[in-house]
């Protein structure tokens, strides 16, 4: 039986592949940053993939008390209250713009669709000594985000990096964790979009870089096309539209027939549309 990790697999494109890999008589793992939330569908392993890596350090501001009075115990001078004051006052101003930055960054992770980027050794360790998976044929980086429709003159540096962290590192963590398991002939697939803050460029040339070093393996790109998942939603709101021009049951055959008709003469290294289309990048 051959076998295939999922990364988003709790919804949307992830989710649909999960079912159709799994009625194709795969055995199908689900890699989700939140198992509970995992639809149950029958013979699929579901496993945990932690966000760790995408989190933010928590602030932690501590609050300097200050007290009337100078060292000796005698009264503030006026100059001094002043200066206190103008201290107290901009404590409060970073502490505000903390909080802000802390609810900005919430509701970017609140967004993503993107499994963790941290804990994937951990998770595969475990594929091994607690379920006996030893091999994955098939290695599908399905998770991402798009946090902002920004031009880059406009963009903030929070959301490059979010999007860096996820979009572009995070295939590339999840394909050195899968690697040692991941036997001659097997494939690597990462689910990319034409659009997006980091558009195809940077994510193609890491599909070719790949592809170039691993000469046993199978590595592309995958364009699933326009489809109504929280992104292609977002994507579509953000274009002036009601909906997306396409639909995943109509984009998701074409999905399968180019990752199980892919080889290494013909479109590894290559972004793909789901019609069998390679794209310019």
């Amino acid at each position: 039986m051959p076998s295939v990790l999922i990364t988003g697999a709790n919804r949307g494109i992830g989710l649909a592949l999960t079912k159709a890999y799994a009625e194709k008589g795969y055995k199908v793992v689900a890699a989700v940053r939140d198992p509970s939330k995992m639809e149950a569908v029958n013979g699929v392993l579901v496993v945990k993939l932690d966000q760790g890596t995408l989190g933010d350090a928590k602030e932690k501001g501590n609050e300097i008390v200050d007290r009337e009075g100078d060292e000796e115990g005698k009264p503030a001078s006026r100059k001094r209250r002043k200066r206190r004051k103008r201290r107290k006052r901009r404590k409060r101003r970073k502490r505000r713009k903390r909080r802000k930055r802390r609810k900005r960054r919430k509701r970017r992770k609140t967004m993503s669709t993107k499994t963790s980027l941290g804990g994937e050794i951990d998770a595969i360790s475990e594929l091994k000594s607690k379920h006996g998976i030893d091999r994955l044929d098939l290695v599908i980086c399905n998770a991402a985000i798009n946090v902002t429709h920004s031009k880059f003159a406009e963009l903030s540096m929070d959301d490059l990096e979010i999007t860096w962290k996820t979009n572009v590192r995070g295939p590339l963590v999840l394909f050195q964790a899968t690697l040692p398991v991941q036997p001659e002939g097997s494939k690597f697939v990462v689910v990319s979009s034409g659009a997006g803050l980091l558009g195809r460029n940077i994510e193609s040339a890491e599909v070719a870089k790949l592809h170039a070093e691993h000469p046993e393996l199978v590595i592309l790109s995958l364009n699933p096309g326009w489809v109504p998942t929280e992104m292609g939603l977002q994507g579509a709101k953000w274009n002036g539209l009601d909906d997306t021009p396409q639909r995943l049951e109509d984009t998701l055959p074409g999905m399968i027939k180019v990752i199980d008709s892919a080889t290494k003469d013909t479109t590894s290294g290559l972004m793909v549309n789901y019609d069998g289309k390679p794209m310019a990048w």
